[in-house]
């Protein structure tokens, strides 16, 4: 009965996780880093379903967490898309399904151990099944409406993983009504190719500002003033068109939102080298890129503050274009000679 009760402890752990203030209200990176936990202990799970097939409970047995990942996903957007942390009393109702079918196992599991009766199981999985589709094809859709409706570029690698556990789903319920038979294995390699989709996006995001700041670091040894721009072929007049060109595009389209800007993808956009926005920047304001673009970060910082008196400082990091709150106290203060808090402070 050893994985009767990892299944029990794993599903009472995460069920009671769920009402932590601190995943629910205060950082919306932490409900992400939940989902990538629960999504980890799933596959586990169903990959123990295969090894223990020939017992009766795990040949029946479907894990009640697998109900919240939806849910959370769709917090997660609607959060990102409001400006703020949904509100506990909204979400719980989301993570109510999970809940009861994780007590319903637990009573389940109980009859087991203590009555060696199994005659419980098949009414769970009955009902687990039509829910748990329900659930998915419900949350996951809405989830890809929202993000193709948004257009936010901080949300649009999530559709990857989505479409690719939305495909599971129909895979697996055509198995199960007999149109296509026997596809649990393909059930599973589709759901892990879309788990490590969103383990490594969800990863070099979280980790790629990291190398912004080893960037930064190293440019500030290299002399703005560098005599490489002597032989520049650029007049000062498509200096000044390529500098007002940038800040317009800066105030219109605010691409520092984005938490993966970066030099090569703004030259991109704006249709001009990297070499001549460096130089340009350089030249004309004297700063280095990360620096230009954090000062209209922390002006969008300094606007939240003011709208959202309230709002904790990694939620205002996170819509300021920041990807810690770290970068943001460093680069704040660097800017204002305030910390956040500081500054918060004042105003009121």
């Amino acid at each position: 009965m050893e994985y009767l009760f990892v299944a029990v402890l794993s599903q009472t752990l995460i069920a009671i996780f769920l009402f932590k203030d601190d995943l629910v209200q205060k950082n919306t990176e932490k409900i992400l880093w939940f989902l990538l936990i629960n999504s980890a202990c799933i596959l586990i799970l169903k990959f123990g379903f295969l090894i223990f097939e020939e017992n009766v409970l795990f040949k029946s047995y479907s894990p009640s967490i697998t109900m919240v990942s939806p849910p959370l996903l769709y917090v997660y957007i609607k959060s990102v898309l409001s400006g703020k942390i949904m509100p506990k009393n909204k979400q719980i109702p989301h993570y109510l399904p999970s809940i009861l079918f994780t007590i319903y196992f637990i009573i389940v599991g109980c009859n087991i151990v203590f009555n060696k009766d199994y005659s419980w199981i098949m009414p769970y999985k009955k009902v687990y099944d039509i829910c748990y589709f329900t659930i998915v094809v419900l949350y996951f859709s809405t989830c890809l409406y929202l993000i193709y409706k948004s257009k936010n570029n901080n949300l649009s690698w999530l559709k990857y993983p989505i479409i690719l556990w939305l495909l599971s789903i129909l895979i697996l319920y055509s198995g199960k009504i007999g149109i296509i038979p026997k596809l649990i294995t393909v059930f599973l390699v589709t759901n892990l190719l879309g788990f490590i989709i969103f383990l490594i996006i969800f990863l070099k995001k979280r980790y790629q500002d990291k190398l912004n700041e080893a960037i930064v670091l190293s440019e500030k040894t290299v002399k703005v003033n560098s005599p490489k721009y002597e032989k520049s072929t650029l007049k000062e007049d498509q200096k000044i068109e390529i500098l007002k060109t940038l800040k317009e595009y800066m105030v219109t389209k605010k691409p520092y939102l984005k938490h993966d800007l970066s030099l090569t993808k703004l030259a991109e956009e704006l249709k001009t080298s990297k070499h001549n926005i460096t130089e340009v920047l350089n030249q004309n304001l004297n700063k280095k890129f990360f620096l230009f673009i954090n000062e209209y970060r922390v002006e969008e910082a300094k606007k939240r503050m003011k709208t959202f008196d309230n709002e904790n400082l990694n939620l205002i990091a996170h819509f300021s274009g920041f990807k810690s709150k770290t970068t943001f106290i460093k680069y704040f203060k660097e800017i204002t000679g305030v910390t956040p808090s500081e500054y918060r402070k004042n105003i009121k």
